[in-house]
């Protein structure tokens, strides 16, 4: 069986992975981890690892092979081929991912400590949305958007500086 959009099952089934929505285990890492935020870091990194990996992993396979082939025929050694062809080929993809793995895994840690937190910005934006402290609330939600785009702001940075 092969997928119209995947070069073999195998691939498509990596991906497939992915589209399970992993806040569903939030529980488990909450009775793993506790309320604190260990299971909010865990949940936040399982959730980011596939944008960065998946990225990844397409960066590197859609390298040109001519590339990879004058390198060797001007004897470039593995370490060389890494990290003059391969790493600079491949980094726009790979920020592109970081930026997506940042942004869903802030996503994520927010939405788990409005769900299960003693602590946090989003436990804070919770109690005030409960408390009916309007003016608490957005301040709140407003430093979130600032941490962010803050974020975003480094990693397209980043990608600018990867791309030149």
């Amino acid at each position: 069986m092969r997928c119209e959009t995947c070069r073999d099952f195998a691939r498509c089934g990596r991906t497939a992975i992915y589209s399970v929505p992993i806040i569903l285990f939030l529980p488990l890492f909450v009775l793993f981890f506790g309320l604190g935020p260990p299971s909010k870091i865990a949940l936040g990194t399982t959730i980011s690892f596939f944008p960065i990996v998946l990225n990844t992993i397409a960066g590197f396979g859609f390298i040109d092979k001519i590339f990879i082939a004058s390198a060797r025929s001007m004897g470039a050694s593995d370490y060389q081929l890494f990290r003059f062809v391969l790493l600079p080929a491949a980094l726009p993809v790979i920020l592109t991912g970081l930026r997506m793995g940042f942004t869903v895994a802030l996503l994520a840690i927010l939405g788990s400590e409005i769900l299960a937190s003693l602590a946090g910005l989003g436990h804070q934006i919770a109690q005030y949305s409960e408390k009916m402290e309007m003016a608490h609330m957005f301040a709140y939600i407003t430093f979130a958007v600032a941490i962010a785009a803050f974020l975003n702001a480094v990693v397209s940075s980043l990608e600018a500086k990867g791309k030149r």
